[in-house]
């Protein structure tokens, strides 16, 4: 009897010591893939902030990606947010309009973004316009021409020029708005 108890102790042992391992190892792949990523983004986002251009040089001019995630934005209300500008000297250089996931992949090869070629931003709105309820009208999404009509096309991104210091003062007065100098770039809000 005590040699197969000798037996089934280190048989014991040696399987709680796969499962502490096991475990251990789970928590260390938890900690290294999340909070690694996360330390890295936060790190390069306080290095940008503390580097911003925006701040140091206001007077000068710069490409700004303005986030509209959690500020709507569509055809129908631009003018009204974008006349902040109106004082101010201003270039819109591209729109990238917001797509329905299940349209993505049809609609965002032929308008993916709208490159405005003058400062008439009337005609540019009018463009995208166009040219999304035609590539709609083709692929017979009635529905969705309908909801055009109705609220317009909603926008993801714009691209303008302006100073900083003009910059700053319309995150200022719209704190939801993110903005970053990449399309791809860390978007962030004015704090």
């Amino acid at each position: 009897m005590k040699k197969e108890f000798y037996r089934i102790i280190p048989l014991g042992l040696i399987f709680i010591l796969l499962v502490i391992i096991n475990i251990y190892a789970s928590y260390r792949e938890a900690i290294t893939d999340e909070t690694v990523t996360k330390m890295i983004e936060e790190e390069v986002f306080q290095r940008a902030k503390k580097d911003e251009a925006i701040f140091k040089r206001p007077l000068n001019y710069s490409n700004f990606y303005l986030l509209f995630d959690e500020q709507k934005l569509t055809t129908k209300n631009f003018i009204s947010l974008f006349s902040f500008f109106n004082k101010y000297e201003l270039q819109i250089k591209k729109i990238y309009p917001y797509f329905n996931p299940l349209y993505e992949e049809y609609l965002s090869y032929h308008v993916g973004e709208v490159i405005f070629l003058n400062d008439d931003i009337t005609a540019g709105l009018n463009t995208l316009v166009e040219k999304y309820l035609t590539i709609l009208n083709d692929y017979g999404l009635d529905e969705e021409i309908d909801k055009v009509n109705l609220n317009g096309i909603s926008i993801r991104v714009v691209l303008i020029n302006c100073s900083n210091q003009t910059m700053v003062k319309f995150l200022t007065k719209y704190p939801k708005i993110k903005y970053s100098y990449q399309l791809d770039g860390i978007y962030r809000r004015l704090d």
